[in-house]
């Protein structure tokens, strides 16, 4: 540290101000407190309220961005940072080995709420600026590295994110009427992808780009448009300038690629951020989009929820007098094709004809169907219950959602009981209290349920506390069970099934049922269920127990995708040929790395890279 302080004043033998504190940016925060306890004089400099801006501004450049306020404390914003990060740090220490043990991949919210932020020093901006920091450390070289910390950080940045800092606006927008297109689809994006800081600034540069050329290209065919000129309002236009003016949009959105993808389960095609730079889109996400840009020219749409397919309509005929004649409808995901009311409904083909399904539908509603379309979608567990979480906030008089939520946290997740309990007990709509025993008469069959499995989640809240029990801990050695061949942690392929998987766990003997392994046709292997079976994780994201005589090495290594490896593993060794066991997953099996090691020099190389 010596080598940087050499900036003295010749005269006086002491430090220059000016030129201490230039040296003195050059070291750590940590050496920056060791100075301050040299002297008086480098006490003070240590202080300097610009050199720890510096600081603050190299470790956390992300999150110096929107410290914008210039009476900031930056000494104090720097500890303030650092201690999240160690909060944090401790938080998915703590979170990986309370859970490496417990089937399942999502942690109660009450854990992480006790884990994190019930703790003094919680900072919700410093501490989401940490995990962000966690789950975004990594490039192509360092993809495979930090994997369970990575795991927990992401659930626990997606938890705080969700119901600290998203979940209020999207209940002030709730209660301010749903309104704000703009407001509602970015929350939407957010919610759904919380460990990105969504740029809402670059979101608006995409939407002016799309202006300026939708502006363009009816300049280009219509000079003297109205819309340009400024000479008139869209209610005062005619059929022809109307069919222009939408037909400009029509043709930007084409010349830039947005277009309709058929992946429609896909999050990423309703995330109208992640639209504008993939340029594919849910037909939903075509018409948000669409109605933004043509409000911005001057062009009054309406959003259409119809079934099997959003739509936009306009006042094309303003002279004629039934709608059916009067309004266009653009289907945008078709390339804007045109409709009227008869090819509509001779589009949908249905029997029935509902007229209330051609009715313009508000910001409000349309967020709520983007959110039907992934509660129902077929998605992932965690996509449906993020979609079934904010459709609650939407919506929260819809007790039927408040009973599907509850319903997963406690027959699927196996966790989260006192929210299932909080979810029925506090609905906006009156739950009977006696419904079903000999209280209210004629009560409907719904609210019967309702309360038959609030009393339910209430019984298991009561057992079991928040969650299902851990499994209990099992440390098994190699020592002691010689004939078991493999190891956690090797990468396996089965020569009857032909995939590719690595082994989580295993037992000496078949553990299963009796009925299952009759069922799998374990009596027909030459050892039967007398040999080790292994817990495996397949590149096709299931879970496997397969038996070692089905099990051969996997010549060709390659990373397994399934979401629970991050749960057990820290990371894919350097070499590529297997995976590391975090440390709490290696007291249960405690000699396997071992056997690992000497597995991997056997089979691929005769060097074992160890960083």
């Amino acid at each position: 540290m010596a080598e940087h302080i050499r900036d003295t004043d010749a005269d006086s033998g002491r430090f220059g101000p000016s030129g201490a504190c230039v040296s003195l940016r050059t070291l750590t925060a940590g050496d920056l407190a060791r100075v301050a306890l040299v002297c008086r004089s480098f006490r003070r400099l240590s202080l300097d309220g610009l050199l720890w801006r510096s600081k603050f501004q190299q470790k956390y450049p992300t999150l110096a961005k929107h410290v914008v306020d210039k009476d900031t404390e930056w000494m104090e914003v720097y500890r303030q940072r650092y201690c999240a990060g160690r909060l944090v740090k401790r938080a998915l220490h703590l979170l990986a080995g309370r859970y490496v043990r417990r089937e399942g991949l999502l942690v109660p919210y009450t854990v992480m709420k006790e884990s994190l932020v019930k703790d003094p020093s919680f900072n919700l901006v410093m501490c989401i600026d940490a995990l962000r920091c966690i789950l975004n450390d990594y490039d192509d070289q360092r993809l495979h590295r930090n994997l369970t910390e990575r795991f927990y950080g992401a659930q626990l940045l997606s938890y705080i994110i969700k119901f600290y800092h998203l979940r209020p606006q999207v209940e002030q927008w709730q209660r301010l009427g749903g309104t704000n297109l703009i407001q509602g689809v970015l929350l939407f994006s957010q919610w759904f992808r919380p460990e990105v800081e969504l740029d809402e600034a670059a979101f608006e540069s995409a939407l002016q780009e799309l202006e300026g050329k939708a502006r363009a290209r009816l300049m280009e065919k219509a000079p003297t448009h109205p819309l340009i000129t400024k000479l008139k309002h869209w209610s005062e236009l005619t059929a022809v300038d109307r069919h222009a003016a939408i037909s400009a949009v029509i043709y930007t959105f084409q010349s830039v690629g947005l277009v309709g993808d058929e992946d429609t389960g896909n999050i990423e095609r309703s995330c109208v951020d992640l639209v504008l730079t993939t340029k594919k889109a849910r037909p939903i996400t075509l018409c948000a989009l669409f109605h933004l840009i043509a409000d911005r020219i001057g062009i009054v749409t309406e959003l259409i929820s119809f079934p099997g397919r959003f739509f936009l309509r306009f006042v094309e005929h303003a002279d004629l007098e039934s709608d059916a004649e009067r309004y266009t409808y653009v289907d945008v995901w078709e390339g804007g094709n045109f409709r009227n009311e008869n090819a509509l409904w001779a589009w949908w083909g249905g029997i029935e004809k509902n007229r209330d399904w051609l009715s313009g539908v508000d910001a409000k509603k349309l967020v709520y169907r983007m959110l039907a379309n992934h509660r129902q979608g077929g998605e992932s567990l965690k996509t449906t219950v993020s979609a079934l979480e904010m459709s609650v906030l939407v919506e929260p008089q819809e007790l039927q959602l408040r009973m599907a939520l509850a319903r997963i946290y406690c027959d699927y997740m196996e966790t989260n009981y006192d929210l299932a309990v909080d979810l029925l007990e506090n609905s906006p709509r009156p739950v009977p209290t006696a419904v079903g025993h000999g209280g209210r008469q004629g009560a409907c069959p719904f609210l019967i349920q309702v309360e038959t499995y609030k009393d339910q989640a209430k019984s298991r809240l009561a057992t079991h506390g928040i969650e299902r029990p851990e499994n209990e801990l099992k440390v098994k050695k190699r020592s002691e069970m010689p004939g078991v061949r493999y190891a956690v942690g090797m990468i396996m392929r089965h020569k009857k099934y032909n995939y590719t998987c690595v082994i989580a766990g295993w037992d000496d003997k078949c553990a299963a049922p009796r009925a299952w392994q009759m069922q799998m046709g374990v009596q027909t292997l030459q050892r039967q269920g007398d040999q080790p079976f292994y817990n495996v994780l397949a590149d096709d994201g299931s879970n496997r127990y397969a038996a070692e005589d089905n099990m051969i090495f996997e010549p060709k290594p390659v990373p397994i995708s399934h979401d629970e490896v991050a749960k057990y593993f820290c990371e894919l060794d350097s070499s590529g040929q297997f995976y590391r066991m975090n440390e709490h997953k290696a007291v249960e099996y405690p000699e396997d790395e071992e056997r690992v090691l000497q597995y991997v020099a056997d089979h691929y190389s005769p060097v074992i890279s160890d960083d």
